[in-house]
């Protein structure tokens, strides 16, 4: 459901759209910069900041229906963020660049390569949380 989102915004997404991407990339970046504990303790301001930026992704994609749906799900998953937030924070840094990595894709319009980064995204949560037993992705 995200990477079709993401398509549809790549298509259709323009300098407001772009402005929005990395605007809300430095707030994320900056804020766990500044402390780099919000991440560990998936703080609402971090979790507020992490879903702008998600969101902000896929803001063209001119589907309320699609955005609707992932704000919905990116609410029902907040438990299992909290987890992983808690695993993933002394690698705050790798997590960050991951971030840095698909907005640079997703602004330079390689649907490919914007598509596989959101992919492995979504998929090194699962890891985290299911480890071996995660489910796979489908795209």
């Amino acid at each position: 459901m995200e990477t079709t989102a993401l398509r549809l915004a790549i298509e259709k997404g323009g300098d407001d759209w772009e402005a929005g991407i990395l605007s809300a990339l430095h707030r994320l970046l900056r804020s766990v910069e500044r402390d780099p504990e919000t991440m560990r303790e998936g703080t609402p301001e971090f979790d507020r900041l992490h879903k702008a930026f998600h969101r902000s992704l896929l803001e063209a994609c001119g589907s309320e229906r699609l955005l609707r749906l992932h704000d919905d799900l990116y609410y029902q998953a907040y438990r299992y963020r909290r987890v992983m937030m808690r695993r993933l924070a002394p690698h705050h840094h790798a997590i960050m660049e991951q971030h840095k990595s698909l907005a640079d894709f997703v602004l330079s319009r390689n649907l490919g390569k914007a598509e596989a980064e959101l992919a492995s995204h979504l998929a090194t949560s699962l890891e985290v949380v299911y480890g071996e037993q995660a489910p796979k992705s489908e795209t």
